[in-house]
């Protein structure tokens, strides 16, 4: 997940946006945090990205480049 929006949250975290995904035992918890006007608008396109995100042509990819990376 944080490949996948690897390029997302970098313009994110220049305009001092924050997000957070954690995976817990029974949840996932999701966290945003940023003192920008903008922060609204982040939170909704971060959602439509996760939501995107089983059905990315570019998850076979991503997942064979963090495979490969592991691997080493």
């Amino acid at each position: 997940m944080d490949e996948y929006l690897r390029e997302f949250n970098y313009m994110a975290d220049c305009a001092e946006l924050n997000f957070s995904l954690s995976l817990m035992q029974d949840k996932i918890k999701f966290e945003w945090s940023g003192y920008n006007d903008s922060l609204i608008e982040y939170v909704k396109q971060t959602i439509e990205m996760l939501m995107k995100f089983r059905h990315s042509h570019e998850l076979k990819d991503i997942f064979g480049q963090v495979k490969e990376h592991m691997l080493q």
